[in-house]
């Protein structure tokens, strides 16, 4: 049995409107999954996604998906170019899919991919460089890194705030996926990744994204190796 670990770091360089309150924020609010129904037509992409968290994480990816809709059976990823707003004639009940609205679009680029297969298998050659320009074309490598003086050089080039951490374990279906605040806690994380050796604190320093189920996310007391609520190279 494979078992896939996916662990995607982007960061943002425009940034969208998207707030930590999903109480008051409008964004948040309408960036839920609507279980039991389904955009029909509008298809720009069709993928195979093991569950609805990756096939969401795709669409993210994607510059023109506005939403997806998942049908469980087939396991079938359908990207949308239109969502229920634009089109509700073609919004409809269907108890074998999954709706979702894509508000997390703005710029994302990804600048690390790591896929752990079983110990049999034969892994990918490893990409590493301090250099942006040689990591960002390889997007199609499953196993390759930018390391920390590129991650500042793409940083001071291109001004990013956000930082956003993807990973997916295919047993037993975990889905760690938060996006670093726009605020001083989130500004101290891109600062670590950056430049900084300070390991700054992990609570109040970034948020869930609607996919995320792991345990991980929600006991940010426990991170760290030495010092807990500690952002660290060390997780527990």
């Amino acid at each position: 049995m494979e078992i896939f670990l996916y662990v995607l770091l982007l960061i943002l360089v425009h940034q969208p409107a998207v707030v930590a309150d999903r109480h008051q924020s409008g964004v948040c609010r309408d960036n839920r999954e609507e279980f039991g129904y389904a955009l029909v037509g509008h298809d720009f992409r069709t993928v195979h996604a093991d569950n609805f968290g990756r096939c969401f994480f795709e669409c993210t990816l994607e510059e023109r998906c506005q939403s997806v809709t998942y049908h469980w059976n087939g396991k079938e990823c359908k990207m949308k170019k239109e969502t229920k707003k634009s089109r509700p004639e073609d919004f409809v009940e269907n108890p074998a899919a999954t709706y979702m609205e894509n508000n997390f679009r703005g710029g994302w680029t990804l600048i690390g991919r790591f896929v752990m297969k079983d110990q049999n298998s034969m892994e990918d050659e490893s990409n590493t460089s301090d250099s942006y320009r040689t990591i960002l074309p390889n997007y199609n490598s499953n196993k390759q890194y930018l390391l920390r003086n590129g991650f500042k050089q793409l940083k001071d080039d291109m001004g990013f705030t956000q930082i956003r951490f993807y990973c997916f374990k295919k047993k037993p279906g975990r889905v760690f996926h938060i996006m670093a605040n726009k605020n001083t806690k989130g500004a101290n994380v891109v600062k670590f990744f950056t430049e900084s050796e300070t390991m700054p604190t992990v609570c109040g320093s970034f948020t869930r994204l609607p996919d995320d189920n792991s345990s991980l996310a929600a006991n940010c007391d426990k991170w760290g190796y030495m010092d807990y609520n500690r952002w660290d190279i060390n997780l527990p």
